[in-house]
């Protein structure tokens, strides 16, 4: 039940690569979230949060474009008011199961893509991203294709 005002960054150069956020209020949220380690239980979590986004991109894969690694984000009951831009930027490339999921959610985005950048994605499904929105309400689909290397990225609405 925390109250983040002001511009909120999370970036994994300090140490940031898990967390559970319940009934929080974010003014103005963006994440850098490190793909640099293969460490098991990396998972950030937001359950009942209000989230807002000013930012280029809500959720930056970094930290450097040869970093390998791999995290789970869930998202669980937020209400989310998100930027212009695009959703996920991929600078760095998922090695394991990453996956960014939309549990009920209301999101509002008008422009962007889901995933945009130029980090390389492996052909394996064992090292696909998946992007999962499960009885989420969406005021407009976003773009799902992406153009980086690779091809191993699922997208899945429910």
């Amino acid at each position: 039940n925390c109250k983040f005002l002001g511009k909120t960054t999370m970036k994994n150069h300090n140490g940031f690569n898990s967390g559970t956020f319940d009934g929080c209020y974010f003014q103005d949220l963006n994440m850098t979230v490190g793909l640099n380690t293969e460490e098991t239980n990396k998972s950030i979590t937001f359950n009942n949060c209000e989230i807002n986004s000013t930012e280029q991109n809500f959720i930056h894969f970094g930290p450097f474009a040869y970093s390998r690694g791999y995290i789970k984000i869930d998202f669980n009951n937020c209400k989310m008011n998100l930027g212009e831009g695009d959703l996920i930027y991929l600078y760095a490339k998922p090695t394991g199961a990453t996956s960014v999921n939309f549990n009920k959610c209301t999101i509002v985005k008008d422009t962007g893509k889901l995933l945009n950048g130029y980090g390389s994605l492996s052909n394996n499904a064992e090292y696909a991203l998946k992007l999962n929105f499960v009885g989420c309400t969406m005021n407009k689909n976003l773009d799902d294709s992406y153009k980086g290397t690779g091809n191993n990225v699922s997208v899945n609405y429910n």
